[in-house]
């Protein structure tokens, strides 16, 4: 598959995914700690994992609140005013400025596939429209390549970085795939009209 193929199918998704939350009257809003929030990570995620999202924000909240950019930016969805998942983005201030790493995503069960899936796809719509980033990597935790979200990915043209084996345990790896935000967003100009920041 060529790239504009491959920019054109992945971009297809986005969009697709992006109208989708829109239709189902699905909204974000900024991520305020509190206890509805963490209720429903804790319903919504395996323990191990709950408790290392709930350790994250704990972190991000003492340095919102001490006034310091720890390059984290997370936010909710909302539908009929359940929150239905959450998600965001980081920057780690050693990388490179051009350099941005999908965070973890968590969504309600009972949320349907194509919902998880605008979800999901949320976060690169975002960072195409709203961020000046040029590379996007994303990790995916679970048993290596035998997951939904890797063969999506895979199938959608994103380049696989790695994958270290029993990262959270045994059979708990954590793959890493990486996508190049800037042809991305230039083509998708060209092809979409998609408004960005530059």
């Amino acid at each position: 598959m060529d790239k504009d193929t491959q920019y054109k199918a992945l971009m297809d998704k986005v969009l697709k995914g992006t109208r989708h939350l829109s239709q189902k009257g699905v909204i974000t809003e900024n991520l305020r700690f509190d206890e509805q929030q963490r209720e429903f990570i804790s319903a919504s995620m395996a323990r191990d994992a709950c408790e290392e999202v709930i350790r994250t924000l704990d972190f991000h909240e003492s340095c919102q609140r001490a006034g310091l950019d720890d390059g984290r930016r997370y936010w909710c969805f909302r539908q009929n005013g359940e929150i239905i998942g959450l998600t965001g983005y980081h920057y780690r201030l050693w990388d490179h400025s051009d350099i941005v790493w999908s965070a973890w995503f968590v969504a309600a069960p009972h949320a349907p596939a194509m919902t998880k899936l605008g979800m999901i796809y949320n976060n690169m719509y975002v960072c195409l429209t709203q961020t000046r980033f040029r590379t996007m990597y994303i990790e995916l935790l679970g048993n290596g390549t035998d997951s939904n979200i890797y063969n999506i990915f895979k199938a959608l043209g994103l380049q696989e970085v790695a994958t270290f084996r029993h990262f959270h345990g045994k059979n708990k790896d954590m793959v890493v795939m990486k996508i190049d935000l800037d042809a991305l967003r230039e083509f998708s100009r060209e092809e979409y009209g998609l408004n960005t920041l530059y």
